[in-house]
Order: structure tokens, then sequence, then C-alpha cells
């Protein structure tokens, strides 16, 4: 028995199965969430404040704001991983902060997320982390999960061989598209993405970017990104809500956060757009890409060798 088969045994239980009848309600029906007066501390620490929050059924919304202002402990909290301290989260009628320990695993069996360390498997390969959900929730035969894994695998340019590579042999940016591919190989109803392109090179950012932009316009999800990147969310989103503080302190479109007389989205948009123009150019160049090996400057032989399947 394989490695990915013992961790599904040992995994697998009461909950491994998908959960009726709130699934089939959040897939026929998608998305839509409700957030009021949430708030979580840490010691002396306010993360979040009061927060009041709406994502519409079907609609991408990038949650944009500094590094360290709350956006990944918002969406933990969204998820039920982190438990606020006070205030509301309702997605669809379901109320998520009361939740038992079932119903709460019935609602995040219509949600996928990217974690925005990847959280990765690192003892199996690049092919058995996308296809693990699908096996150990038993929603197709092991092999229609291979199949379905590597066509998302291939669709991000990462070519058969990098499918049988441990994560510790793959760069930042294949590292990330697999997580990626992880995250909507499901095909949820909610999909979340937390800094999906933090850390990488504006080259890298960029083809990050037209792949998210690619499964906004695929796939009839609702679609949660955080990001610290203005380009990002300017590209992607059909609402930006800002963070800061704790509180979203101005939510609207992208022409509309452009023109925001919020003195914080005023001084936050200013600095970023510095950037606007050299991102802008990569962006381009990458909207032709069309998956092609590339150089991504490794020499080492005993490695991934001079080509890889990508960024």
């Amino acid at each position: 028995m394989g490695l990915i088969e013992n961790l599904v045994q040992r995994f697998q239980g009461g909950f491994a199965l998908t959960p009726e009848p709130i699934l089939r309600e959040m897939r026929d029906k998608g998305i839509k969430i409700r957030i009021r007066g949430l708030t979580k501390s840490y010691g002396g620490l306010h993360v979040l404040r009061d927060l009041d929050l709406d994502v519409h059924r079907g609609e991408t919304l990038c949650i944009l704001g500094e590094s360290g202002s709350g956006k990944t402990v918002l969406i933990k909290s969204l998820t039920g991983i982190v438990a606020p301290d006070s205030g509301e989260i309702f997605i669809d009628e379901h109320d998520v902060m009361n939740a038992n320990h079932r119903q709460l695993h019935a609602l995040r069996m219509g949600l996928s997320m990217q974690f925005q360390q990847g959280a990765l498997f690192e003892s199996i390969t690049a092919l058995e982390n996308v296809q693990w959900p699908m096996v150990m929730h038993r929603e197709v035969k092991p092999a229609e999960a291979q199949r379905r894994a590597a066509d998302d695998l291939r669709s991000v340019g990462l070519t058969d061989d990098m499918h049988w590579k441990l994560p510790s042999l793959l760069s930042g940016g294949m590292q990330k598209r697999v997580a990626l591919c992880r995250a909507i190989v499901q095909r949820k109803p909610l999909i979340i993405f937390d800094e999906p392109n933090a850390g990488l090179d504006p080259i890298k950012c960029a083809a990050i970017d037209n792949l998210l932009l690619r499964i906004k316009k695929e796939f009839k999800a609702t679609l949660i990104i955080n990001t610290s990147e203005l380009f990002t969310a300017y590209n992607l989103s059909d609402r930006i809500g800002i963070l800061h503080r704790g509180r979203i302190v101005e939510i609207g479109s992208p022409d509309q956060i452009k023109s925001s007389t919020h003195p914080y989205v005023q001084e936050f948009t200013r600095k970023s757009k510095e950037f606007l123009p050299q991102i802008a150019k990569f962006q381009e160049e990458l909207s032709h890409w069309t998956g092609q090996k590339v150089d991504d400057g490794r020499r080492d032989d005993g490695h991934l060798g001079k080509k890889t399947g990508g960024f």
C-alpha cells in the first residue's frame, strides 16, 4: 500500500464522505457571505475590530491590505480555523460561529482554500498533493482523481516530469501553482486564496495573476483573494475591500477604490502605484505565454536541471 493510501486510511472516517444536504444547497445556489461585528484579539493586540463585510454570490472580492493587517485572520475566522472573540459569520444562512463540529465540517465541504505558505504535504508528490482532497473525500475513483489532478497541473504549465517531484524539489513559483491546483481541483462554489503571489518576483506575480484571471472566467464560483498587491486587486476584482486597523475602511469596484477620498486608501494606492508600470509590462508579456518550458536559472543537474516546466 502506497503512502497516500496509508494517509487516507488514517484520516478518513465518518466525516470523510461528502455531507448532505448543506453541500448540495451550496453547490446549487452558490455562496454568499455576511460578516457582522467580527472581533479578534491576541493578548493586547486587536487584529480585527468590529468588522463588517458582505460577499456577493458569484463575485470575486479582493481583500487588500498591508502585511500584518489581519487578512489571514479574517479568512481563517470565516472557515472556522480561528475562533473570533465576538461577531457573526453566515455562509448563506448557515451560522459559522455557532456550528457544531459536524455542521462546520459540512460547511467546509463547500469551500476550498489555498494557504499562504502552500501547506503542501512534503512527503508526497505534487500530483498526489493535488489529488489528495478528491481521494480523501471519496469523490471519484483514484484513477480519475489522478487524471483530473494531472490535467490541472498541465493547465498551469507544470509538465508531467514535475508531477512526480516532492514539493521541496520545486521552485517557489511551482509550489504556488501546485497549491492553487489543489484549491481549484474540486471546483468548489467558494474558493479562497491567501496571498497567492506573496514573496514572488514581479514576473511570477503576473503569471499567478493570469492564472487567477482564468479561474475567475472559467469557474462559476465565489472567489475571495487576500493580497497586498494593488495590481492583483485591480486586475481581478469585481470589488475590493481595504482592510486597515482591523476594519474594512472602504469597499467598492476598482474604479471606486482608485477615486476614494479616504486618507489611508489614498496613501496605500499612491505608494503602490510606483510599481504598476513595471508589473503591467510583465502582465502583458505573460498574457501571450503558452506554457512552454522556460529557464528558471537553476544549474544543478542533480536537482531540477537547466530546464523546468515553467516559472
